[in-house]
Formats: C-alpha cells, structure tokens, sequence
C-alpha cells in the first residue's frame, strides 16, 4: 500500500473517508485547513483499499483521526502509529486518537498501546423522512428544570445508565458522584431550551438532553420502560426539534444492541461509527 503526504486535491477523498467517524469530523479538518492547524497527514491507496490519516490541533489538545474502507495491513498500521508519534511526541496537549469504527484491526491494535478507549458509539441520524403517529399519554405532563427535582433527576439518569456502564465496565453512578458537575451540566441545559423531563403526577418518568439537534441523553424510569412510553417521549422530541432543524443527531454505544434497534425502529439511520482513544503515557 502507497502512502504520500495530504495535498490540496486528496480533500474529497479524504472527507469522504473522515464521515465514516463522525458527520462532522470533516467540517472539523476543513475548519483545521483555513486556521492552519492541520499538523500532519497521510492520504493510503492500493489497489482495492484507500485510507487517510490526519493529525489536527483543535483549541487545547490533538486529535488523530484514522479512516480506511476496509482494514488495512498490519504494517500499515504500525507505520501510522509511528507517524502520530512523530508528529505529537512532547506536546504538552491533551491527545486523542479517533477511529473509523469499522477498522477493527487498528482500534485492537492501539487497544494494546500507551492509549486508553473512552468508548465506541455508532452515529444515527433522523431526517424526518419517517413520520410517527405515536402520541404522547395525556396522563403524561412535560415540565422545566426544577431545583427541587435536582435528586429526582440525577436518580433517573445514574438507575436508568447502569446496566449499560455495568456491561461497558464504567464506575457507576457518574452523576451522584459529580453532583456540582451534573447540576452544572443540567442548569446550563435548561438555559438554552435543551432539558425536559416528564411526570406522571409525582413520578418522574423520563428525562431527556440536548445540544441544539443533538440528543445526548433520552432516559426512561424502568418501572415505565416497555411501554411505549419511550417511544412516544422521543417523537414528542422528534416533532419538536425538527421545526428548526433539517436532522436530528445521537450516539449510542456499540455494547446498546436495545437501543440501536430502539432508534433504528424510530426512522434513524446508521451513518458511521467510531473509536475513540485518549493518549496515556506510561508512568516513570
């Protein structure tokens, strides 16, 4: 397999590649290009194989992204870690390392090096091209964030989690833990029109957080789940999102087989998946 160096008309093929990470992991490289931050790269060609390797500064720290169409050879491989290591050797920066979720040959690989996996995720998109008649119970009432629900909320979001942070291997409950944090993290959110959470009388039943058409977290009390309660909550979300926007974005651990199915029963779609690493250097 032939490696060069990044030029100006490997952009194309080189986007094309990096959406198979994230939507917009291209937007971040071209964004990189105009503010002159793009500290490295390889574009990778064979016959019946092409991959790109990009080594970007974003604000404080460094990310590597790495894309191929299928895997490639292990000595491709190693050659890619010894060019992230040349590039980002010394940086005081946080570094980071990003992965076509479909390369599994190189996500074990840095699985057994200085690096730590925070988590693999497939990307959906909603387009509003499947429409829902689902509608919401009238027993069921959408109310702000309020202070005096703050344990309520963290409660939902910390039972509704385990079982999957229980599979992940994750220390659990992350937001009783960071309690300034979460309330932070909840404040800000109901600031911006991005939390809502639902009740049935004083039972609180879902919750759910945004980033404008981001959805970062849609969680069902268990006594209510199975019910189609779910289900309903989202297209509420779904009908209201969509006035403003032209798609709806979320993640979903490669380790949640229920919601993928879930989201993918809802009118999502699969657009790409990811690994993603956090550089941690050996202790002297």
């Amino acid at each position: 397999m032939k490696s060069l160096n990044l030029r100006a008309e490997d952009f194309e093929k080189s986007e094309k590649l990096l959406r198979r990470i994230y939507k917009d992991t291209a937007d971040s490289y071209k964004i990189a290009i105009e503010g002159g931050n793009v500290l490295g790269g390889k574009i990778f060609s064979a016959e019946s194989n092409t991959g790109v390797l990009i080594i970007l500064r974003i604000t404080d720290f460094i990310v590597s992204y790495i894309s191929f169409e299928t895997d490639p050879e292990k000595s491709v491989i190693l050659a890619i870690e010894k060019h992230i290591e040349k590039i980002t050797s010394g940086s005081e920066e946080c570094r980071y390392i990003n992965i076509n979720g479909e390369n599994l040959s190189i996500i074990q690989h840095f699985e057994n090096g200085p690096y730590t996996k925070d988590r693999e995720s497939v990307e959906y998109i909603f387009s509003g091209k499947k429409k829902s008649n689902i509608k919401l119970s009238p027993k069921l009432e959408r109310k702000e964030f309020d202070e005096e629900n703050f344990e309520d909320y963290i409660w939902l979001l910390d039972t509704a989690l385990r079982p999957l942070l229980i599979i992940e291997g994750q220390m659990l409950d992350p937001y009783r833990r960071n309690v300034n944090r979460s309330y932070t993290v909840l404040t800000d959110a109901a600031e911006t029109g991005d939390f809502g959470a639902y009740w049935k009388d004083d039972s609180i039943v879902a919750l759910y957080l945004l980033r404008e058409n981001l959805i970062l977290d849609l969680v069902v009390n268990p006594i209510y789940q199975n019910q189609g309660i779910g289900s309903a909550i989202l297209s509420d979300i779904l009908a209201t999102l969509m006035k403003s926007h032209s798609e709806v974005l979320l993640y979903v651990s490669k380790k949640n087989a229920g919601a993928m199915r879930f989201y993918e029963k809802m009118g999502f779609k699969r657009t790409a998946s990811n690994a993603d690493f956090t550089y941690s250097p050996p202790k002297k």
